[in-house]
């Protein structure tokens, strides 16, 4: 079983035009993100697994949106998380 998703030391939220994403200010990199997976990287702090930040997502969108209440398929949502979180993996930034 995969450790806890945690950012990769030196990464930054950042925006660069219109587009926002993360940064490596040393290498002087941009990874343009979608609000998804920059919200994703952003929870990933190395103390909550896969599930618990998919768990914060769902509740944070519900909480700022009420009207997604009956429409997040938690089982789904979870499931996507995770291949985010994978693809994050894949291009280290996350751990």
């Amino acid at each position: 079983m995969a450790a806890n998703p945690k950012q990769v030391k030196g990464l930054v939220p950042a925006k660069n035009g219109d587009d926002v994403g993360i940064a490596n200010q040393e290498e002087k990199k941009f990874y343009k993100l979608d609000m998804l997976h920059l919200n994703v990287w952003l929870l990933c702090d190395g103390k909550k697994n896969e599930d618990e930040v998919a768990k914060e997502l769902i509740k944070f969108l519900k909480e700022n949106n009420p009207e997604l209440e009956t429409k997040i398929d938690n089982k789904i949502l979870t499931e996507d998380v995770k291949t985010i979180i994978k693809k994050l993996r894949k291009y280290c930034l996350v751990e």
